[in-house]
């Protein structure tokens, strides 16, 4: 198909819907064309959302995703279907306007690692927790604090490659929070400190 698709020839190019077509169920498994495709042609079409609208609708389609991992028929989406969605919360991440899109995003977060691999969580969503960390608004930096151990626990393998992820990267910006001006923010760690020094 990639060979077709990138040849210089245009006859032996084919139109996206061929190849769509031919790669049901071989290349793309079957919820891509029941759910994936329009639910993601949804964020990229004119007019175009803005991050807050794309997270406020991920956050309420929570539900129905849910659904969508645990039932039996071809709909039924799986770990690389959550990792697309975990790409697409995390690109709006950094332009997110409302505190409760950025509380939301959180959630969001916290549940997908909840349910994909343990490198995923290191590498897609682990940095964006820690981003959160350093939030200028307090009921952010708590969230990210609980979503942070919660991310930690689903984490069942550590390649070599993140050994030193918690001690090198993690840790430095939890310290600060120490101090943080925050009762909220500072009770949230004091509450999550033994899980922290579990997983240090």
């Amino acid at each position: 198909m990639v060979e077709s698709m990138i040849s210089r020839d245009p006859a032996v190019r084919l139109p996206v819907s061929e190849y769509l077509s031919q790669q049901r169920g071989v290349g793309f498994p079957e919820y891509f064309y029941s759910f994936l495709q329009s639910y993601m042609r949804m964020f990229s079409h004119v007019p175009l959302m803005s991050s807050d609208q794309k997270i406020s609708r991920i956050h309420r389609d929570q539900d129905k995703l849910e659904n969508l991992l645990h039932c039996q028929d071809n709909d039924r989406i799986d770990s690389d279907c959550l990792l697309l969605l975990t790409n697409l919360v995390t690109a709006s991440v950094r332009d997110l306007k409302l505190t409760t899109s950025k509380l939301q995003s959180i959630e969001i977060l916290s549940w997908l690692a909840e349910r994909i691999p343990s490198e995923i969580i290191l590498d897609r969503i682990l940095p964006f927790i820690v981003y959160y960390l350093n939030s200028p608004v307090p009921p952010v930096r708590r969230s990210a604090i609980h979503a942070l151990v919660a991310a930690f626990k689903q984490i069942t393998s550590v390649p070599r490659s993140h050994v030193n992820t918690f001690p090198e990267y993690v840790l430095p910006a939890i310290l600060p929070l120490c101090q943080d001006s925050s009762v909220h923010v500072r009770a949230a760690l004091s509450k999550n400190l033994a899980d922290i020094a579990e997983l240090s």
